[in-house]
C-alpha cells in the first residue's frame, strides 16, 4: 500500500512539472497512467510508473519523421525543465532518451520515493488496454491470479527483453 502511495505522490508532483512545460508550449494534455500500476498487476517492489503524455492539440499536419522529431523535442523540453530547476532536479533524475518500438521514451527516476518513470508521447492504446485488464480482473478473480502468474513467468523466462 505504501508503494502505491509513493507512486501516486510521484505522479502528482511529476504532473505539475509536465503541466508547467505544456502550458508554456500551449499544449492541452492529459498525463495518463498505464501498465501494471493502472491495471493492478504490479508486483510488490517491482513497480514503475508508465506515463503517456496525450497531447490533444498535437498538430495534425505533422506526420512521419516530423512527428517523431516533435515528440522527441517535447520529451527533451520536459527533461530540460527538470535539469534546469534546482527544485525539480533535486527530486528527479533525468535518465536516457531511448528509441522504442512506439517512438521515443524518456526515463526519469524519483529520488525521494525510488520510482522509475517511463514517459512517452501520445501512446493512447495502452491506457485502454490497462483499463480492460483491470475490468477483467474485477469480473473474475481468477483472471487476476492467472495474469500475475503469467507476468511472473514472463519476467523469469524473458528477463533480458
Amino acid at each position: 500500500m505504501e508503494e502505491m502511495t509513493n507512486i501516486l505522490k510521484t505522479y502528482n508532483y511529476f504532473h505539475s512539472i509536465v503541466k508547467e512545460v505544456m502550458t508554456k508550449e500551449g499544449y492541452q494534455f492529459d498525463l495518463v497512467i498505464y501498465g501494471s500500476t493502472a491495471n493492478g498487476l504490479s508486483i510488490r517492489g517491482d513497480s514503475d510508473l508508465d506515463l503517456s503524455l496525450v497531447i490533444h492539440n498535437f498538430p495534425e499536419s505533422v506526420d512521419g519523421k516530423d512527428k517523431a522529431a516533435l515528440t522527441k523535442l517535447i520529451l527533451e523540453k520536459v527533461a530540460m525543465h527538470i535539469r534546469l530547476s534546482s527544485k525539480y532536479s533535486e527530486q528527479f533524475n533525468v535518465g536516457d532518451l531511448l528509441t522504442s518500438s512506439f517512438g521515443y521514451l524518456q526515463k526519469f527516476k524519483d529520488r525521494t520515493y525510488g520510482v522509475d518513470i517511463d514517459l512517452l508521447v501520445n501512446k493512447v492504446i495502452d491506457p485502454y488496454n490497462s483499463h480492460l485488464i483491470q475490468n477483467y480482473a474485477k469480473l473474475d478473480s481468477r483472471f487476476h491470479k492467472l495474469a500475475l502468474i503469467l507476468k511472473f513467468w514472463n519476467k523469469t523466462r524473458f528477463s533480458d527483453q
